[in-house]
């Protein structure tokens, strides 16, 4: 598909009816349904919308119940475990979709929708952060203590007579790194 040309309206997946998908087919039909609504749910989400979002989240979780009665009613069998199986990694995204829709109605205040917007474009302030914890000094027996090690003038401090030291050769000292 050329990215530079022009889309028409009504010709994405996404906009066609529940109708258009239907393949007459109960059990197909409830897992295109529940897609559907998964890819519906996330464009709403990804675009901020608050109502579709909201109208949305109520069509995905009927969905999901009534996928998971229609494939408990299949005989036990083969057929219906892949049901349930497909319907459990379906409910996945779904679940993940459905964490961050808007939780109110489709028609709820502009206080609740700008709140919602907030916490999807990360600066919420409904909820205050929790305060940080105080700085404190390392304990010198903890793991994360540095290591400290006696200076010359520290022994001078100390009244002990200073340690020759051998200069280090620069080959071994890349050795050591």
């Amino acid at each position: 598909m050329n990215g530079d040309a022009p889309r028409t309206p009504g010709t994405g997946p996404l906009d066609l009816n529940a109708a258009d998908f239907m393949t007459g087919d109960v059990y197909e039909d409830a897992i295109t349904e529940v897609v559907r609504l998964i890819l519906e749910l996330t464009s709403a989400n990804q675009s901020l919308d608050y109502a579709s979002g909201a109208r949305i989240r109520v069509e995905l979780e009927n969905a999901l119940r009534e996928a998971q009665h229609t494939f408990e009613a299949i005989p036990e069998g083969s057929a219906r475990a892949r049901a349930l199986h497909r319907l459990d990694g379906l409910r996945i995204a779904a679940e993940r979709q459905l964490r961050i829709a808007p939780p109110g109605e489709p028609s709820a205040s502009p206080r609740e929708i700008a709140e919602w917007t907030a916490e999807r474009l990360g600066h919420s302030s409904s909820q205050p952060r929790p305060p940080r914890r105080p700085r404190s000094d390392t304990r010198p027996d903890t793991p994360g203590a540095m290591r400290v090690e006696v200076r010359d003038t520290d022994r001078a401090m100390l009244h002990e007579a200073p340690v020759p030291t051998r200069p280090v050769e620069p080959a071994l000292e890349k050795e050591r790194r």
